[in-house]
């Protein structure tokens, strides 16, 4: 018999909700096939099975899970799954047994957070019967505590109230804590792109491929790891950091469903055609609403995208557990004199670094902002690396 369990599928969330099954108690799967539809605070994410077997489901859908919970086992034959199935049933027809002293639940991190500042006690928290606290039942426990006042008729006049969706709510916690532990600073500098968008054209062209500045920037940034560590490192304490030894690019997704970071692991050893194919999946996925947990998880650096024409500048957040963010602007035309004078134009873009004071000071984050410069205005270069890279290490694959 193998266990299926709820794995962590991001660093925000300890629990997370059973949206749907995909499969019916009693159905034999194979490795690798989707079972179930896991509901998190920023997507709906598929979980698939760890090996083939038949499925006795434990949990019903919408029922709250936390990370390790048992949602179904997985049995080698169809008797092995009947005599579970039957001694289950027999287990649920016995008579209740005592209950035992309630112990304390477990707290997603937001309803940990709300419960901490607000002083709940165990009394209070063991009192609401939840295996799992979510922070909207703190919320409401603290609405029934004291209940919170009405908006102002000056917030309210001339226009009803309206409630942030769960994914904004989730974008607001994430700004919160980095605005709360992250001291970061800002730098930003201008990139002439005009031979970075003919390149980009040529790719399309010759390779079929839809490729732009964005892939580009996912690529020049991922190269310069090595270089720069301290922009792809995690702070472990006040004195230490964690140097990661793969560029894993995070890139923000917004397609109107609401915001991820979509992850582009192991960024160095990509060609511009799988980068370009894998940010292309991630839109769909955010238009379908169907992340996969690795998708979400395990960046080291961001690159933020708010490239829409006649955006000059944007400031990104540090994202916590990162000690940086790259973000790229939109591009404008700008008019310059050539050496005789004439005037003539160019397209140039603005690129900025928001990170972590602690970590980088300001001279190593534009040293790392001219690369990234550097790398953009010699596309060839930069592409024609990344291919010679990947068929080195074809063979060792």
């Amino acid at each position: 018999m193998t266990d299926i369990r709820i794995p962590k599928f991001n660093s925000n969330d300890d629990a997370y909700v059973l949206d749907d099954w995909l499969v019916e108690d009693g159905q034999r799967v194979d490795e690798g096939e989707t079972v179930a539809l896991i509901e998190t605070s920023k997507a709906v994410v598929e979980l698939d099975s760890p090996a083939p077997g038949v499925v006795r489901r434990c949990l019903a859908p919408r029922d709250t899970c936390a990370v390790g919970d048992l949602i179904a086992e997985l049995y080698a034959t169809e008797s092995a799954y009947e005599r579970a199935r039957d001694a289950a049933a027999d287990q649920a027809s016995a008579p209740p047994r005592p209950a035992a002293p309630a112990d304390r639940p477990t707290l997603t991190r937001g309803a940990g957070e709300l419960a901490d500042r607000h002083g709940l006690g165990e009394a209070e928290l063991a009192a609401l019967g939840k295996k799992v606290v979510r922070r909207a039942d703190i919320e409401a426990l603290l609405a029934r505590r004291a209940p919170a006042p009405a908006p102002s008729a000056a917030a309210t006049d001339g226009g009803s109230v309206a409630e942030l969706s769960p994914a904004q709510r989730a974008v607001g916690a994430t700004v919160s804590e980095s605005h709360r532990t992250i001291p970061s600073a800002y730098v930003v500098i201008k990139t002439t792109v005009d031979r970075a968008l003919e390149h980009a054209a040529e790719l399309c062209s010759s390779r079929d491929v839809l490729v732009g500045l964005p892939e580009l920037l996912v690529m020049a940034v991922a190269s310069l790891r090595e270089r720069f560590p301290y922009c792809f490192a995690t702070m472990a304490d006040e004195r230490t950091v964690v140097l990661h030894d793969s560029a894993d690019v995070g890139v923000t997704i917004d397609t109107g469903n609401g915001l991820y970071i979509a992850a582009v692991h192991r960024a160095e050893t990509r060609s511009c055609e799988d980068i370009a194919h894998l940010l292309m999946e991630f839109r769909l996925r955010s238009v379908r609403q169907n992340f996969r947990g690795e998708d979400l998880t395990g960046s080291n650096v961001v690159v933020s995208l708010h490239n829409e024409s006649d955006v000059v500048l944007a400031r990104p957040i540090v994202f916590p557990g990162h000690t940086c963010a790259v973000v790229l602007a939109g591009v404008l035309d700008e008019v310059v004199l050539d050496g005789n004078g004439v005037p003539a134009t160019r397209k140039v873009v603005h690129i900025g670094l928001s990170y972590d004071h602690r970590v980088i000071n300001g001279r190593e984050a534009t040293d790392f902002l001219r690369a990234v410069k550097d790398a953009l205005e010699a596309p060839e270069t930069l592409t024609s690396a990344q291919g010679a890279q990947e068929q080195d290490e074809e063979p060792a694959r």
